[in-house]
């Protein structure tokens, strides 16, 4: 039997900029490597078939041993531990360079998190850690482990959620039952000056929509189809932009509107949530909130908000603008 060096990882460059490593060992293994790529649309379904079918050709180029691999790794992030790499295991680096992971075939993953990202990445162990208090009912989550920890890098490991789990895309009023209790796992109060003091002075805002409260909850903020899977459960992960203290609307609109955004024009995009008729069935989620729910509209607007300061501090002007054109088309 070979010994975990001798065995081979051949790297994939993907489009967004991430570098995959995927196992040699065996076409079993190379497909569950593939499952850092989700499939969430026909086009992307042949993607995906074509890169399991891949393997038969990968396997006669060029390849990394596993300590190679592992020296590219302890030097993209500057780890001073052992970073080792199994046989039956397959490897992502963000496009950032300051994240890995390494999916532990058959048991879970494990992330090391540096640099900028530090911060989402100890905000994602928090809210893991606080799920596993709260023992959700209606939707599942990893078991987490932190494994080192120092002031320069976050090493941890996600165990399966002990549940079965499809590719497809959950519909989103049948995910409200467990945004809800997602929510509502660390509800609060906040004036409304306080929501508006995040959003740029840049977006228009009149001195009587900042009085009063609100209530306000645990968001994911990267709530989209990618971030979730189906089953008799839904599966929700990847918590490192999540808020405590967020509006209980944000991941509703943003499961639609941000995925949309990136391939439609603001007036498109408009007429396809009035298609999907959204902002009538985020009042009905108001309503099992227990909100009121002609707030909606106020609700609309902050999110935008939200999504426009977002995308002008990512300097990603184009999209930050298209938030603010959807505001212009879409108010009373």
């Amino acid at each position: 039997m070979a010994e975990a060096n001798e065995v081979k990882f051949y790297r994939l460059d993907g489009n967004n900029g991430a570098t995959f490593f995927l196992p040699l060992t065996s076409w079993r293994e190379w497909r569950r490597g593939a499952e850092f790529y989700r499939a969430l649309s026909w086009l992307g379904r042949v993607k995906k078939t074509a890169l399991k079918l891949s393997y038969f050709v990968a396997r006669n180029r060029s390849s990394l041993t596993a300590k190679e691999l592992e020296g590219i790794m302890v030097q993209t992030l500057r780890l001073d531990f052992e970073a080792s790499v199994g046989r039956n295991d397959s490897v992502m680096i963000s496009p950032t360079r300051d994240k890995i992971i390494i999916h532990r075939h058959g048991r879970g993953y494990e992330k090391f998190i540096a640099g900028e990202s530090l911060a989402g990445g100890r905000q994602e162990v928090a809210v893991y850690r606080h799920l596993a208090k709260v023992k959700p009912d209606n939707f599942c989550c990893s078991p987490v482990d932190v494994l080192h920890e120092t002031p320069g890098v976050l090493h941890f490991f996600m165990a399966y959620a002990a549940k079965k789990f499809r590719e497809d895309i959950p519909d989103l009023m049948s995910l409200l039952p467990s945004l809800s209790e997602f929510w509502k796992s660390s509800a609060s109060v906040r004036p409304w000056s306080q929501m508006w003091a995040q959003i740029s002075p840049d977006f228009p805002v009149s001195a009587g929509e900042k009085e009063g409260e609100t209530p306000v909850g645990l968001v994911h903020r990267d709530f989209k189809p990618w971030n979730v899977k189906s089953g008799a459960k839904p599966l929700f992960f990847d918590f490192e932009s999540a808020d405590f203290a967020g509006a209980p609307l944000e991941d509703f609109f943003n499961y639609v509107v941000d995925p949309l955004m990136s391939r439609l024009s603001a007036e498109a995009l408009w007429r396809q949530l009035l298609k999907r008729r959204l902002l009538l069935q985020a009042a009905e989620y108001l309503s099992a909130l227990g909100i009121d729910p002609d707030q909606v509209p106020r609700y609309w607007k902050w999110y935008l908000g939200e999504r426009f300061t977002f995308w002008a501090h990512q300097k990603q002007d184009g999209k930050s603008r298209k938030f603010q054109e959807l505001y212009e088309i879409s108010r009373p």
